[in-house]
């Protein structure tokens, strides 16, 4: 079952190890998760108006409200943090 992880928040413990845990999930990091320092081990996508707002770059694949709405359709099963 492949999972989306929306993460909003910078730190959280909870869904850190449920990801690392989960070989078929994909990351999306809105709003302060944007911020993140490090990696996953799954694909990881950041949303590009949030980096923009924050003033920030990131190498990750960068995704607007039309691809989120694509990712949310494209997974089994979604879990916001």
């Amino acid at each position: 079952m492949k999972t989306l992880h929306i993460l909003r928040k910078t730190v959280d413990p909870i869904a850190f190890e449920a990801i690392q845990s989960d070989p078929q999930a994909s990351v999306l990091l809105i709003q302060d998760a944007v911020l993140i320092n490090g990696s996953f081990p799954v694909k990881t996508y950041a949303c590009r108006e949030d980096l923009v707002a924050r003033g920030t770059e990131r190498t990750l694949s960068l995704v607007d409200y039309t691809d989120i709405a694509r990712l949310i359709v494209e997974h089994d099963r979604v879990i916001a943090w």
